[in-house]
């Protein structure tokens, strides 16, 4: 992944999720959020920071189950980085297990990581 592109879309998803939640749209913010999280996985910070955002978001609504995966999520960032065992395309939210791959997200263009039609399905890269 171009390193340029990719901190390019992940601040993006960010501004997006600060919009969505900013305006009371949830369920966008956290999209948003997880698309920051498949995008910026593979960088430590950039890994890190999707995380604190997600785990505030989840504080802020008082979801104690999201907190508790968040908290969870945030410990395995140093070792998953450290053994190289990162699960491909995890969107990073308490929905899917934090040890589960997952597809490519239909709404991303896998190669400039710019969003595409929404109702695209998800695929493999």
């Amino acid at each position: 992944m171009n390193p340029t592109l990719q901190h390019q879309a992940f601040d993006r998803e960010m501004s997006f999720a600060r919009a969505a939640l900013a305006n009371g749209d949830t369920a966008q913010g956290w999209r948003a959020l997880e698309l920051a999280h498949v995008i910026g996985q593979s960088r430590f910070l950039l890994h890190l920071r999707v995380h604190m955002a997600m785990l505030g978001v989840a504080v802020r609504h008082n979801d104690l189950k999201e907190t508790g995966a968040q908290l969870l999520r945030l410990a395995l960032v140093p070792l998953g980085h450290m053994l190289g065992r990162l699960p491909a395309f995890n969107p990073g939210s308490g929905r899917v297990s934090a040890l589960s791959p997952a597809d490519w997200p239909g709404e991303l263009d896998p190669h400039s990581l710019e969003r595409i039609d929404p109702s695209a399905s998800p695929r493999r890269c």
